[in-house]
């Protein structure tokens, strides 16, 4: 997997693989701090052995089944307050990869993928702030393949969903595409077009359904969200606005 076949213009060019690794998000930030890499060098391993998601929760993925990466953005068009941008890009990308697959894909907020309802993308952005603008921008994400069961009920894969392998350079290929062509939409401006797209796709949009907050359930229907990427919701309480891990969703 150290050599990558994809249509793109910077995104995947440069490659630093690994068969096994910590993080590629730390690898990739390491990397990006000593200067040694460019924009949109992708840094893959075939495992990690502390592989993260959003707030610190782990990671699960076999060895070599999977697609576990990051990318290197350097978005420093982007102001700090609009970081919430470049999960509608990535998740954009990600859902547009997998409709060439699958019918039925959602981004569950902020920046999960479902297919069915069920898991089988995981997005973790960390940023590097500058003054007012986004000096640094690591993407990260875990892509289930060809595993075949979890440990969990809520997750599943390309070979779950359809009980045979694919190819993983194909699909690497295919997403790394749809990630620079997201991104250079973003830096032309054109956030309506990715807002708008995410809006589409995001699980139960305009759904009244239970979720939970500070331990208490509370029936909502999503509306959508804000310019600081707060989700947006109507309840019997009014309107809420809710941060990352602020609340649950129960389905």
């Amino acid at each position: 997997m150290h050599k990558i076949l994809a249509k793109t213009l910077f995104v995947g060019q440069n490659v630093h693989y690994m068969s096994e690794c910590h993080s590629t998000n730390d690898i990739a930030a390491e990397l990006s701090k000593a200067n040694q890499i460019t924009e949109g060098t992708l840094v893959i391993t075939d495992t990690q052995t502390r592989g993260r998601g959003q707030r610190g929760n782990a990671w699960q993925s076999s060895k070599g089944e999977n697609l576990t990466f990051s990318i290197v953005l350097n978005p420093k068009f982007l102001a700090a307050k609009d970081h919430f941008q470049l999960h509608y890009v990535v998740s954009v990308a990600v859902c547009n990869t997998l409709l060439k697959y699958f019918r039925n894909v959602q981004i569950k907020w902020p920046n999960d993928i479902l297919v069915s309802r069920k898991k089988i993308c995981g997005i973790l952005i960390e940023n590097s702030i500058r003054g007012q603008v986004i000096e640094n921008a690591i993407i990260g994400i875990g892509l289930n393949v060809n595993q075949a069961g979890f440990n969990y009920d809520n997750a599943t894969s390309f070979r779950d969903l359809t009980s045979r392998e694919y190819d993983k350079q194909e699909i690497l290929g295919n997403l790394l595409e749809e990630i620079e062509a997201a991104y250079l939409k973003l830096k032309s401006g054109n956030i309506g077009y990715l807002r708008r797209y995410y809006l589409k796709h995001l699980f139960q949009k305009d759904e009244s359904a239970l979720y939970e907050t500070s331990g208490d359930q509370f029936v909502g229907t999503i509306e959508g969200v804000d310019d600081h990427g707060r989700l947006v919701m109507s309840t019997t309480q009014g309107h809420r606005h809710f941060e990352f891990k602020e609340v649950k969703f129960l389905y």
